[in-house]
Protein backbone atom coordinates (compact mmCIF):
# COMPACT_ATOMS: atom_id res chain seq x y z
CA UNK A 1 0.00 0.00 0.00
CA UNK A 2 1.37 3.41 -0.99
CA UNK A 3 0.85 6.49 1.16
CA UNK A 4 0.26 9.68 -0.79
CA UNK A 5 2.41 12.48 0.58
CA UNK A 6 1.24 16.03 0.62
CA UNK A 7 3.81 18.55 -0.61
CA UNK A 8 5.39 20.42 2.30
CA UNK A 9 4.51 24.09 2.32
CA UNK A 10 6.75 25.95 4.74
CA UNK A 11 4.68 29.13 4.52
CA UNK A 12 2.21 29.75 7.32
CA UNK A 13 -1.36 29.15 6.17
CA UNK A 14 -2.54 32.25 8.06
CA UNK A 15 0.05 34.96 7.45
CA UNK A 16 2.06 33.46 4.57
CA UNK A 17 5.35 34.14 6.40
CA UNK A 18 8.08 31.52 6.25
CA UNK A 19 9.80 32.60 9.46
CA UNK A 20 13.29 32.34 7.99
CA UNK A 21 15.80 34.88 9.22
CA UNK A 22 16.36 37.61 6.66
CA UNK A 23 13.25 36.68 4.68
CA UNK A 24 10.13 37.10 6.76
CA UNK A 25 9.77 38.72 10.15
CA UNK A 26 7.29 38.74 12.99
CA UNK A 27 5.66 41.98 11.80
CA UNK A 28 3.99 40.19 8.86
CA UNK A 29 2.55 37.60 11.23
CA UNK A 30 1.38 40.13 13.84
CA UNK A 31 -0.24 42.26 11.17
CA UNK A 32 -2.24 39.36 9.77
CA UNK A 33 -3.31 38.08 13.19
CA UNK A 34 -4.43 41.54 14.27
CA UNK A 35 -6.35 42.12 11.03
CA UNK A 36 -8.16 38.81 11.54
CA UNK A 37 -9.43 40.00 14.92
CA UNK A 38 -10.01 43.66 14.13
CA UNK A 39 -13.05 44.94 15.97
CA UNK A 40 -13.31 41.86 18.16
CA UNK A 41 -12.96 42.04 21.92
CA UNK A 42 -9.72 40.01 21.96
CA UNK A 43 -7.64 42.54 20.09
CA UNK A 44 -8.73 46.09 20.88
CA UNK A 45 -5.14 47.27 21.35
CA UNK A 46 -3.64 45.33 18.47
CA UNK A 47 -3.03 48.22 16.08
CA UNK A 48 -1.12 50.15 18.74
CA UNK A 49 0.97 47.10 19.61
CA UNK A 50 1.68 46.53 15.93
CA UNK A 51 2.94 50.10 15.59
CA UNK A 52 5.15 49.55 18.64
CA UNK A 53 6.53 46.32 17.16
CA UNK A 54 7.26 48.08 13.86
CA UNK A 55 9.01 50.89 15.74
CA UNK A 56 11.20 48.52 17.78
CA UNK A 57 12.03 46.42 14.74
CA UNK A 58 13.04 49.44 12.64
CA UNK A 59 15.08 51.00 15.47
CA UNK A 60 16.90 47.69 15.98
CA UNK A 61 17.75 47.61 12.27
CA UNK A 62 18.93 51.22 12.45
CA UNK A 63 21.14 50.40 15.42
CA UNK A 64 22.66 47.47 13.56
CA UNK A 65 23.40 49.63 10.51
CA UNK A 66 25.07 52.30 12.63
CA UNK A 67 27.13 49.74 14.55
CA UNK A 68 28.33 48.29 11.24
CA UNK A 69 29.35 51.77 10.08
CA UNK A 70 31.19 52.37 13.35
CA UNK A 71 33.00 49.04 13.05
CA UNK A 72 33.99 49.83 9.47
CA UNK A 73 35.24 53.29 10.52
CA UNK A 74 32.64 55.03 8.33
CA UNK A 75 31.28 56.91 11.37
CA UNK A 76 32.78 58.34 14.50
CA UNK A 77 30.76 58.37 17.74
CA UNK A 78 29.44 61.90 17.25
CA UNK A 79 28.17 61.19 13.73
CA UNK A 80 26.65 57.90 14.88
CA UNK A 81 24.64 59.68 17.59
CA UNK A 82 23.48 62.38 15.15
CA UNK A 83 22.44 59.77 12.57
CA UNK A 84 20.62 57.68 15.17
CA UNK A 85 18.64 60.64 16.50
CA UNK A 86 17.75 61.90 13.03
CA UNK A 87 16.68 58.49 11.71
CA UNK A 88 14.83 57.62 14.93
CA UNK A 89 12.64 60.70 14.35
CA UNK A 90 12.05 59.68 10.72
CA UNK A 91 11.01 56.17 11.79
CA UNK A 92 8.77 57.50 14.56
CA UNK A 93 6.99 59.96 12.28
CA UNK A 94 6.53 57.34 9.56
CA UNK A 95 4.93 54.87 11.98
CA UNK A 96 2.98 57.00 14.44
CA UNK A 97 2.09 60.11 12.45
CA UNK A 98 0.00 58.38 9.77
Amino acid sequence: MSVERQPYDFYCQICQACGHDGCCNFIQCYSKLISLHKGEDECQEGEGYLKDARMYFNVAQLGEEIINKLENKQYDAELAVQEFRKEWDVIYNKIYEK
